[in-house]
């Protein structure tokens, strides 16, 4: 029997030196162009397991990852959910670990790169995250990692890309690494994202978030209906838009954890926020303040929803679900009727999410809090925007240029600008202990949005209790989006 040669080729392996009659696994296929066998570059730890196990001589040029001298002495003594959660993945080095946000996650991760000792990728969905590995990478391990994304392309044995970046030129690095890091690893669940991962040839995976969830307890899960950051989003939800890219899987409702399995492992471990609060996470209260439509407003809002009800009716369509949400943009697209019933939905919406009585419920929240350091989340730009005129704020959107939005967040940091208002891009990725209020001023049904919206102020500070504020109108649209994003734990 010959020798088998397993490569790296643009997130493939190719094999070739089989026998003739060699029975391949079921996750290689033959390639008539190479004359070779040919599968995916995530399953090279069970080829190479597969040719051990049957005696089969390989020589394996598809690694190409170094090893490291990291020394985790500087790192701080870990708390005993951290090294629990470090233990329960280092049984098999693939897995997934969900923590809240504040909980430590990130000293976690660079335990378990010290322990493995080998060339790790961090993959993160934001450029602010990806500044933050790298200050923490360089304060804790006193090592310049390499950077892939914002502009920079440099490739070290310990690199931070972001997810964005990796989809469009993973494959010409996925052999360079050992050890992944997703963090924030929800974002691989869609169809386009998880071809990253399936790119890469390493062996082990940690998996990084607070929000794993699943279909049933997360409205995004349901929205088929598109994104569109300058107004509010459509009927069941929303996910969480940081990501950016293509991530949207088709298909209907699926389990977030189901669909990473196969791509970083099942979840290893999982710690809630209840169970971590006022110890390691800061303790926290969550109030919700409702604010009247004025009387225009409420007749708009009954105008608006009565035209868009009345055509949905009369087409037949319940528009209660991606499914029926489809249908009722496909058909209202094709009449001038139809149109203005679309018109309509988006109109009682913006009604609904944006009254004028939210604005000065705003005002009384920043003059009570007038001394803390407060984060205003929207659902839309608008709305971020119109908070940010009245109120002299600065703010950050998916259009704030890097170098402004690098300046904002040193201010903020700093408290030299106290209050920072934003629409989704900061549901992850802010590392600001201080942080102690939140306001949701307008929202989806997401679960996972809620959540991460509320892990901005749980990182723990000296005398510190952080208040999420939630400010919904007495609409029935928001009234339901409000009872579904807290369908979790953290708010009963």
């Amino acid at each position: 029997m010959g020798t088998f040669t397993i490569r790296y080729d643009r997130g493939s392996l190719v094999v070739e030196g089989a026998p003739e009659g060699w029975r391949p696994p079921s996750y290689l296929v033959w390639d008539d162009r190479i004359g070779a066998y040919r599968g995916l570059a995530i399953h090279h730890r069970a080829l190479v397991r597969h040719l051990t196990h049957a005696g089969s001589a390989f020589r394996d040029e598809a690694r190409a990852y170094p090893e490291l001298l990291l020394d985790p002495s500087g790192l701080p003594e870990p708390y005993p959910h951290q090294r629990a959660a470090l233990e329960a993945w280092s049984r098999g080095k693939w897995g997934i670990v969900e923590l809240p946000t504040g909980s430590g996650k990130t000293l976690l991760a660079l335990r378990a790169i010290c322990a493995v000792q080998r060339g790790t990728l961090i993959l993160v969905p934001t450029l602010e995250l990806l500044a933050q590995w790298c200050a923490v990478l360089e304060t804790h391990l006193g090592i310049r990692p390499g950077v892939i994304g914002g502009g920079s392309h440099r490739l070290e044995p310990v690199t931070v890309c972001t997810y964005a970046s990796a989809y469009r030129k993973g494959e010409h690095f996925g052999n360079r690494f050992c050890l992944v890091v997703f963090d924030e690893c929800h974002h691989l669940a869609g169809a386009g994202y998880a071809r990253i991962a399936d790119g890469l040839i390493a062996p082990y995976r940690l998996g990084l978030s607070a929000t794993i969830g699943g279909a049933a307890n997360d409205g995004a899960a349901n929205d088929g209906a598109p994104r569109d950051n300058s107004g509010p989003s459509p009927p069941a939800g929303g996910g969480s838009g940081a990501g950016g890219g293509p991530n949207d899987r088709a298909g209907g409702v699926f389990s977030t954890g189901e669909a990473l399995k196969p791509l970083t492992g099942p979840v290893v471990y999982r710690a809630s926020i209840a169970e971590l609060s006022g110890g390691v996470l800061a303790p926290y209260r969550v109030e919700t303040l409702e604010a009247d439509l004025s009387p225009q407003e409420r007749a708009d809002y009954a105008e608006a929803r009565g035209v868009y009800r009345d055509f949905a009716k009369g087409a037949g369509i319940v528009v209660d679900s991606a499914a029926g949400w489809k249908r009722f943009v496909f058909t209202a697209s094709r009449t001038p009727e139809g149109r203005r019933a679309l018109e309509a939905f988006y109109r009682q919406r913006r009604i609904a999410f944006a009254p004028e009585a939210k604005f000065g419920a705003l005002a009384d929240i920043l003059f009570r809090h007038r001394n803390s350091r407060v984060l205003i989340f929207t659902n839309d730009n608008a709305t971020a925007y119109e908070v940010s005129r009245r109120f002299l704020l600065p703010i950050i959107t998916h259009q704030t240029k890097v170098s402004e939005r690098r300046v904002i967040m040193e201010r903020f940091r700093g408290n030299r600008w106290p209050f920072l208002v934003t629409s989704r891009v900061l549901n992850e990725g802010v590392d600001v202990p201080e942080v102690n209020v939140a306001v949701v001023l307008s929202g989806t049904a997401s679960v996972r949005e809620h959540v991460q919206r509320l892990g901005r102020i749980l990182r723990k500070a000296p005398g510190k209790e952080a208040v999420l504020y939630e400010v919904i109108s007495r609409t029935p649209a928001e009234q339901h989006v409000s009872r579904r994003r807290r369908m979790h734990d953290a708010y009963r």
